[in-house]
């Protein structure tokens, strides 16, 4: 009991909280050892128990006992420090969670202050630069709002833009529209109109017969100019060219005026054209049939008119038809349709009747030909004077009255005096007369119409040949027999032989009074010219080319002779 009694003493001695009485707290070597031991374990010495004991006489006996201490602080401490060697978190789960929440927050807060800083503008002290200032690189200190950015330095438009003086902002140039996406110039001639005007002069429209996509208006120059090509002003539309100007091209005149672009003397200028002459404004068509005409005034020429005393005239040989196609025509002979006078041709007397027969002459022709006048012969169109000495002639007829056509020449018969330097060869009355080829062939158509004509017909022809009644009775007389050695040869060959025409030949004709129809010539009144044509001939005359009328000829009854 004394020994329980001891101990409980010793233990009631000792406060939970009491140190050891022989152990200095302010010694160093205790704190120092107190601070290299485990900090949550004490040891007997530190509490002084083996002191105590020592003291004891009374116990001898060693007793182990337990000691609970309770110091929170150190408590705490020693398990800081064994988390701490465990690398293990020294706070709690919820003081963890609420650090990580105020530290996301306070991040988050910051990047949008910082953001919206950014957005706001700034108020910068000193004014934005203009266009061409000096800046630095890729600063902002050229105006952004007048679309100004300084990307080498200095200031200047962005994109295409173009620096207006007047307005002092970037904006597209004058002839320029914004697309969305750029500053696109205005149409130059042939570009494309739908979305953006034409330059300045064009007009957007659709041309007919050209190669554009369908529904697609091009530029264009309009009805009164064209566009240039050349100098200063090229390709811009400009006025058209008035009258003796310099062109290019039929565009460059005023088309409206009558104009076009023509060749004078090696210039291309605005002329009119070969119809119509310039009568100080516009170009005036030319005077027609009937109408007055000047120096200044011309006649349609190309119409076949011309300007004879103030008044536009056909030739003599043609009329003008003012009714169907206002140009000249031919004058119509005989027996073509008329419908007045003028229409006919009045050189040769013909006119309209009032009856529809056709243009036809005053009086009655026995071939239905108007009779030239004595100086003149028909040659095929109209009456024409007959030709003088030496002359070319086709027959006879052409010839004056005191010349004789021999071998295509006017030269004088053989009873008349030649001119100077011309020889021909003379005859007497009594002397055999030369006849040409168209002489024969007038004497042949007399003698088939009569084979003994009268002192009438005879004077006619001695008159006509420039011979004399006896020459032209011995042609007669010695023709006659011809014709009757003929009756008395064979016909077996035509074209070498001569034959003799009998009554009771089929080629023989029967004689007939003058002026009958069913004669093969025909002879003017005032016998002084016949005409005559080939039908396509079964046989040739056989002429003679003798100066000498030697040779015996066939008549060819199927040539025709006509006026």
């Amino acid at each position: 009991m004394s020994g329980l009694h001891s101990a409980a003493s010793h233990r009631t001695l000792v406060h939970p909280n009491a140190v050891s009485p022989t152990v200095d707290h302010n010694d160093p070597l205790f704190s120092q050892g107190a601070s290299l031991r485990d900090p949550w374990t004490a040891s007997i010495n530190d509490i002084g128990i083996s002191k105590v004991l020592d003291n004891d006489g009374d116990v001898q006996e060693h007793t182990v006992m337990q000691v609970e201490i309770e110091n929170e602080p150190l408590m705490q401490q020693a398990k800081r420090s064994e988390l701490a060697s465990k690398n293990a978190l020294l706070t709690q789960r919820w003081q963890t969670i609420l650090v990580v929440t105020v530290v996301l927050t306070a991040l988050a807060a910051g990047i949008g202050g910082l953001g919206y800083w950014i957005s706001i503008p700034k108020v910068i002290t000193q004014p934005f630069l203009l266009y061409g200032a000096s800046c630095y690189m890729n600063s902002r200190s050229c105006d952004a709002t007048r679309f100004l950015w300084c990307p080498a330095g200095t200031c200047v438009c962005t994109g295409n833009y173009q620096w207006n003086v007047t307005a002092q902002n970037c904006s597209c140039g004058v002839y320029q529209k914004w697309t969305g996406f750029k500053c696109q110039d205005y149409g130059y001639y042939g570009d494309p109109c739908n979305s953006v005007p034409c330059q300045p002069t064009l007009t957007c429209m659709q041309v007919i017969n050209q190669t554009y996509t369908t529904s697609q208006d091009i530029c264009v120059c309009d009805s009164v100019t064209y566009l240039e090509t050349v100098g200063v002003n090229s390709g811009t539309c400009v006025s058209q060219l008035t009258y003796n100007a310099s062109c290019l091209t039929n565009s460059d005149c005023k088309s409206a005026l009558g104009l076009s672009c023509a060749n004078v003397g090696g210039i291309l200028q605005c002329q009119c054209s070969s119809t119509a002459y310039w009568n100080g404004s516009y170009c005036s068509s030319n005077a027609l049939g009937g109408q007055p005409c000047s120096v200044s005034v011309p006649c349609d020429t190309k119409r076949g008119l011309t300007c004879t005393a103030g008044i536009c005239e056909c030739d003599s040989y043609s009329y003008w038809d003012n009714v169907t196609t206002e140009w000249c025509q031919e004058k119509k002979t005989y027996a073509i349709g008329c419908q007045y006078s003028f229409q006919c041709n009045t050189t040769v007397n013909l006119s309209c009747p009032s009856t529809p027969t056709g243009c036809d002459c005053p009086t009655a022709s026995s071939a239905g030909m108007c009779d030239c006048a004595s100086t003149t012969f028909w040659d095929g169109q109209r009456c024409s004077a007959r030709h003088s000495f030496n002359g070319t002639c086709p027959g006879q007829y052409a010839c004056t009255a005191n010349l004789v056509c021999y071998l295509g020449h006017c030269i004088c018969p053989g009873n008349m005096h030649q001119p100077d330097n011309v020889q021909f060869v003379t005859m007497s009355s009594q002397s055999r007369h030369v006849y040409t080829r168209e002489e024969r062939t007038i004497l042949e158509a007399s003698f088939a119409c009569q084979s003994h004509p009268n002192i009438m017909e005879k004077e006619r022809l001695a008159k006509l040949l420039n011979c004399n009644i006896i020459q032209i009775s011995n042609w007669f007389q010695n023709h006659r027999r011809r014709m009757k050695k003929q009756n008395k040869s064979t016909l077996s060959n035509i074209s070498t032989s001569i034959h003799t025409v009998s009554t009771d030949s089929p080629m023989y004709q029967p004689p007939c009074a003058y002026h009958q129809s069913q004669c093969a010539y025909n002879i003017n009144a005032d016998n002084s010219s016949y005409y005559y044509y080939y039908h396509p001939p079964t046989s040739q005359y056989i002429y003679s080319h003798e100066p000498v009328y030697m040779q015996t000829t066939y008549f060819d009854p199927l040539v025709t002779y006509e006026q």
